[in-house]
């Protein structure tokens, strides 16, 4: 009867970051015993807190903690090595890092690190399970990562004199064959970034070979001290290349079972705190999303909702980050300085929440869109929220939006203008049939706009809608995006808003809308607008003619980066002209290929006209001979050049 193997993995850390921790996975503070002071300096008061509060420290027993700055997540193997019975002892010892960690389940043909956007708590248990890790296991004395992409030694190490030094030292004082040595050296792949996992007599035999390799050639290096500008991690360095080594050696001389994976290297791992509410009392919560496409749009969003605020409420506007580049959040974060007393405003990444989902994407709509479905999740200390999709411009205070009493309802949003028109344009079928599918039973007069949305997050969390969004949004293929599926889920539970609230700026549709629709839009809502929604891909910011794009610029005039507004818009028409330009000259030449051998003959007829002809009549023919010589010129330099 086999045994299933004891195994634990030590996680070094050195700041707070996303807690990767189980049965196997084991914490664990690299440089502890440094006082407070880390790789990345001081380490302030809060974070050495959290970090003795969550883990392990490499300072107790017999240890050498106090050199991690040069000695690196080494201090954490060391400790392990000579505390290996407070570990409890167990069949396998592995060490990796916490953005660094082997993908024991990865099923992707690769040797280098597999670059993912975040470390979330869903991650680690689909994705580092005990079940794959024992699988990988399997009958393997060592497990590492190996990175084809460069050689044994990198490039720049061999460049730089210092490493010369260094892996001198080290193939001096190893007792590793230096055949060994120099075959691993010279191979177009390595063991790298001290990624490991080991069966306990490897990895005592291991420690006993590094440990004593580096106290031989650390006073050397000490002595060197002078050539280097840093010496940070320079041991921990050194071990990568014997840990290869190594591992290459009992491979080839003792048939060690060495097995090569590949690993995950986290973009993302800082702890995602919960978003509470900014303020105590009058809270007016307001949520929108942003990616880098929509920073100016939104921008102008913000600045109208600060100017039509009152000072009688409290406004908590959190945008969710679905990739904007440092630069942009910076240039957003303008617009709140000087900070108002009664105007909070923050990012939430969306990286956890929009990874690795196959969402459909439809003209110049991108997958921004569905973030408004994850909102009920991640607002989980508010009740009540309203949304705003970043092409809206806001022209009364949302206060009065907001305070709208839905009762029990789940959302609070008006008709959707637009889908009515084309539901009553006989000529468009395809409309009706894509909202057949969605379940309502009259899509006329129960379809909602989602651009503006009051969101009852407690009724819509009681009743799970948020999984249901997402799960739709992740397994079906629809025309209208997030508007679809957010209108699947909701029949009967809408509280139908003053449509004032989401005028549409552009409404092809409007001579199809019912009477009392028409009426209401074209007499009430387009002359006072609460807010606009320019929901079409006809924007303001792209064409300063659009249908109601003088309200957007009026307040864009006011932004501390409206030079940039109009530079993008010229340098996008300019391109827009070249590119239509392009075309049709592109356009003329091809009709003018097909008819070569015609203007071949016109242009020995205007040849002769112009010679037997006076006057006016000559000039006249003299000129359209060039026109014509001038197009056979150029068909033929565009057929040589193809």
């Amino acid at each position: 009867m086999t045994t299933t193997p004891s195994v634990k993995i030590l996680v070094c850390y050195h700041k707070p970051a996303t807690l990767v921790k189980s049965e196997i996975f084991v914490p664990i503070h690299a440089g502890r015993a440094q006082a407070g002071f880390g790789k990345d300096g001081y380490i302030r008061d809060a974070d050495l807190a959290w970090l003795h509060d969550h883990m392990i420290g490499d300072n107790t027993g017999d240890h050498i903690s106090e050199k991690t700055l040069t000695y690196s997540e080494l201090t954490a193997l060391y400790w392990a090595w000579k505390n290996y019975d407070e570990l409890g002892n167990p069949d396998y010892i592995g060490l990796m890092h916490y953005r660094r960690i082997i993908a024991f389940n990865e099923k992707k043909q690769t040797y280098n690190f597999i670059y993912t956007p975040f470390l979330s708590e869903e991650f680690i248990s689909t994705h580092l399970n005990s079940e794959s890790i024992l699988r990988s296991l399997g009958q393997h004395d060592i497990i590492l990562y190996k990175q084809i992409s460069g050689l044994g030694l990198t490039e720049g190490e061999k460049t730089r004199r210092k490493w010369d030094y260094e892996l001198q030292l080290f193939l001096e004082h190893s007792p590793l064959p230096s055949d060994i040595c120099n075959d691993y050296l010279n191979r177009k792949w390595a063991a790298r970034s001290n990624l490991m996992v080991m069966k306990r007599d490897m990895f005592f035999e291991y420690c006993s070979f590094l440990f004593s390799t580096l106290d031989k050639i650390e006073p050397f290096i000490d002595k060197k001290v002078q050539y280097y500008k840093a010496r940070d991690r320079v041991y921990g360095r050194i071990g990568e290349w014997a840990l290869g080594m190594w591992a290459y050696y009992k491979e080839k001389k003792h048939h060690a079972s060495v097995k090569y994976l590949p690993a995950y290297l986290f973009e993302d791992t800082s702890i995602k705190s919960p978003v509470l509410p900014a303020f105590p009392e009058r809270n007016i919560a307001i949520c929108s999303a942003c990616d880098n496409n929509y920073v100016l749009p939104i921008a102008v969003m913000i600045k109208s909702l600060q100017e039509h605020a009152s000072p009688d409420f409290n406004y908590d506007l959190i945008i969710l980050d679905n990739g904007l580049s440092e630069k942009n959040i910076s240039k957003l974060k303008s617009l709140s300085t000087p900070p108002a007393t009664n105007f909070s405003f923050r990012f939430y990444k969306m990286h956890p929440h929009m990874y690795d989902k196959k969402l459909t994407k439809r003209g110049h709509r991108s997958a921004t869109a569905y973030c408004k479905l994850f909102v009920p999740g991640i607002l989980k200390h508010y009740d009540k929220v309203l949304y705003l999709d970043a092409d809206t411009l806001v022209l009364a205070d949302v206060a009065a939006l907001f305070s709208i009493d839905i009762n029990d309802k789940w959302v609070g949003a008006a008709l959707d203008y637009s889908i009515m028109g084309q539901l009553r344009n006989t000529n468009n079928c395809a409309s009706k049939l894509s909202l057949d599918y969605i379940g309502l039973d009259d899509a006329l007069f129960q379809y909602v706009n989602a651009g503006v949305l009051l969101l009852n997050l407690a009724e819509l969390r009681k009743n799970s809608i948020d999984s249901k969004w997402e799960a739709t949004a992740a397994s079906h293929d629809y025309e209208n995006m997030e508007r679809d599926v957010l209108n699947q889920h909701i029949l009967g539970h809408v509280h139908f808003l003053d449509t004032a609230w989401n005028v549409p700026h552009n409404m092809k549709g409007i001579s199809y809308l019912p009477r009392e629709n028409y009426a209401q839009f074209t007499s009430v809502d387009r002359l006072a607008p609460k807010i606009i929604h320019y929901a079409t891909s006809d924007k303001p910011w792209k064409n300063p003619s659009a249908d109601m794009a003088h309200h957007w610029w009026s307040h864009a005039r006011t932004l501390p980066f409206y030079e940039e507004i109009v530079y993008k818009y010229l340098k996008a028409a300019a391109k827009n002209l070249a590119a239509t330009a392009t075309k049709e000259l592109q356009a003329e030449l091809l009709r003018d290929i097909t008819r070569r051998t015609r203007l071949r003959l016109l242009s020995i007829w205007y040849r002769l006209r112009a010679l037997t002809t006076f006057g006016k009549l000559r000039q006249h023919y003299q000129k359209k001979k060039l026109d014509i010589q001038n197009r056979l010129a150029k068909i033929k330099e565009f057929i040589e050049g193809s």
